[in-house]
């Protein structure tokens, strides 16, 4: 059997295969956990790929990700593959972290990076407001209209960029590895 060329091409193969099957189980502290089935996923990753697209990004464009660990991170991921954008997960404030130390850093990642569209939550929006770069394209998982779906993924080239991972940080500012879409 020959396996699927990226990430989303499995996904997308499991999700044809085996729609109801579960995916993944998010479990919190404070609320239920919430099971996703591969076609869930799928879909949720349309909707993000419809979100970014109406924003402007395109094939090649950085889309960072601030969001917390909950069912909305790998689809905001895929649904930036979707598009052949490069998505890079950025690490998410917590109380234990230097705020004003945080926005410095990340204006700096975000400055150098110039992503297309950043995606956050409303509160964390809202703490940053007026302290990103201008230009910089903020959505919200709020901004997908639920029957907005994208057509077919963009096909990939082994040449392509499939994500950004970033350093920790904890000896200076993060630094961004690349890495390329992988091939059978």
């Amino acid at each position: 059997m020959d396996l699927p060329k990226t990430i989303l091409a499995r996904l997308r193969e499991r999700a044809a295969k085996s729609s109801d099957r579960i995916n993944a189980h998010y479990v919190f502290q404070d609320k239920e956990t919430v099971s996703l089935s591969f076609a869930q996923i799928e879909r949720r990753s349309q909707q993000y790929a419809a979100m970014y697209a109406r924003a402007g990004v395109k094939k090649g464009d950085v889309v960072a990700i601030l969001l917390e660990h909950t069912e909305d991170l790998m689809p905001a991921f895929h649904g930036a593959q979707w598009l052949g954008a490069i998505p890079a997960f950025l690490q998410y404030p917590t109380a234990r972290l230097n705020l004003d130390r945080y926005i410095h850093d990340l204006t700096l990642l975000l400055e150098r990076s110039k992503p297309g569209a950043i995606v956050m939550f409303p509160n964390l929006r809202d703490a940053l407001a007026g302290k990103l770069p201008a230009n910089a394209k903020l959505l919200v998982p709020g901004d997908i209209r639920p029957g907005d779906l994208a057509g077919e993924p963009v096909a990939a080239d082994s040449e392509d960029i499939s994500c950004i991972q970033y350093s920790s940080g904890s000896t200076g500012l993060q630094k961004g590895r690349p890495f390329r879409t992988a091939r059978s």
